[in-house]
């Protein structure tokens, strides 16, 4: 799968029903209002299990799931978020709820999310400098 592909499969996952194989249920994560001009949840979800749920579409997807990268890219796009509502809209805590996107915010939610997980897979190839003057070290601190 290409970046654009998953881009193109990542909005559908947000904006649409779900695909009965991924997980139920029976709207979209979020649906647009029109009347203000920003997507929102039908249901009570704060903007952290809304991460999880992208983070988990996006590592089931890319066919190889790993905890400890899934939890650093929770990790990374919830500080991200908390930190920049003008970049990508209202955060929603524990007593919000759900997160509000304007469409641009959306696009640039999508972007984050995208760059992140590439972000995240080239770290894994670049090899760390090590004392070692074996070229194929094996040493835990060479990743």
């Amino acid at each position: 799968m290409n970046l654009i592909q998953l881009e193109i499969s990542l909005r559908k996952f947000i904006l649409n029903k779900s695909p009965k194989n991924f997980e139920y249920r029976s709207w979209p994560l979020l649906v647009f209002d029109n009347d203000n001009g920003v997507y929102f949840a039908k249901s009570q979800l704060s903007t952290y299990e809304f991460i999880i749920k992208v983070s988990r579409f996006i590592f089931n997807k890319m066919d190889s799931y790993y905890y400890k990268e899934q939890s650093e890219f929770i990790k990374n796009i919830n500080e991200i978020l908390k930190k920049n509502p003008l970049n990508y809209g209202k955060y929603a805590d524990n007593d919000a709820w759900s997160p509000h996107m304007s469409p641009t915010q959306l696009n640039n939610f999508l972007e984050l999310c995208i760059n992140t997980w590439i972000n995240m897979s080239m770290k894994q190839y670049i090899p760390r400098k090590c004392s070692c003057i074996t070229y194929n070290c094996l040493h835990s601190d060479v990743r």
